[in-house]
């Protein structure tokens, strides 16, 4: 290890992970407007400084507090800048776990931060696709969730939804359906009015991408893969149920019709 890349390690705890934390915790409250990539790099890196700023307050009076004692627990700055690979090998563990403990108390910072900017703020963003939540989140248990997907050329599909894209990126998702399929074609207006009509058993699945689709209605059917358990075992005998005499029955019956007074 040469010093640059431990000076580089201290830039990015103190300089880059901070502001990295606050930005992504920032995102569940509001809407970032557009901004170019050098403005969000300045943010980053304006929010970590102000987050170390704690940090390396709390380690300074921490330190003197060390000397005042004639405590070596941290190490010394002057020999770490001077000397450099050599006193950071000799002195790994007080180095490292200085650096990790500037690190903690630089998020814990910006945490407090941001609970500080956002404590008005009510509830929470999420980045989660609508299909999921519909399609899989929102889906009773021992459901599966059937669709009745309107196309933008005007024809519509049904069918059990079988798999769908979890992004959230529109000209990447697609959705695949099921039996039982059926498609009712795009309008004629110069014909007769189409009819939906049962898809080709042949065909198992449908893949529909989400540029084509105008609007997706779900609703949900109990799950034919899985069958409610009663707990007891079926009943093979009715009430009431007449049962026709054996064979050896109807023999005695006969005889002992044949020998009985009249």
């Amino acid at each position: 290890m040469t010093p640059n890349t431990w000076l580089g390690i201290v830039g990015f705890f103190f300089f880059v992970s901070p502001g990295l934390y606050y930005d992504r915790k920032t995102a569940l409250k509001r809407m970032k407007p557009p901004e170019s990539t050098f403005a969000e790099i300045s943010r980053v890196a304006l929010v970590s400084t102000v987050c170390s700023v704690p940090a390396v307050l709390l380690l300074s009076g921490f330190a003197a507090v060390c000397a005042w004692r004639r405590w070596k627990i941290l190490p010394d700055p002057a020999a770490l800048l001077k000397q450099g690979t050599s006193y950071y090998a000799d002195n790994f563990v007080r180095v490292s776990v200085t650096f990790l403990a500037a690190a903690v108390l630089a998020v814990v910072s910006a945490e407090l931060l941001y609970r500080w900017v956002h404590r008005n703020d009510k509830g929470t963003i999420t980045f989660e696709s609508a299909w999921r939540a519909v399609l899989q989140v929102d889906a009773p248990g021992g459901t599966v969730p059937h669709a009745r997907i309107s196309m933008k050329d005007g024809s519509v599909w049904t069918g059990e939804i079988a798999h769908y894209s979890r992004g959230t990126e529109v000209a990447d998702r697609e959705i695949v359906i099921a039996p039982p399929i059926t498609r009712k074609p795009k309008p004629n207006q110069n014909g007769p009015r189409a009819e939906a009509g049962k898809f080709p058993d042949v065909y198992e699945r449908v893949i529909l991408k989400d540029t084509e689709i105008a609007y997706i209605a779900v609703k949900y059917e109990p799950d034919r893969n899985t069958s409610p358990s009663t707990g007891t075992a079926p009943s093979h005998q009715t009430s009431g149920a007449h049962h026709s005499p054996s064979p050896a029955q109807n023999t005695a019956q006969a005889a002992s019709a044949g020998t009985g007074n009249p």
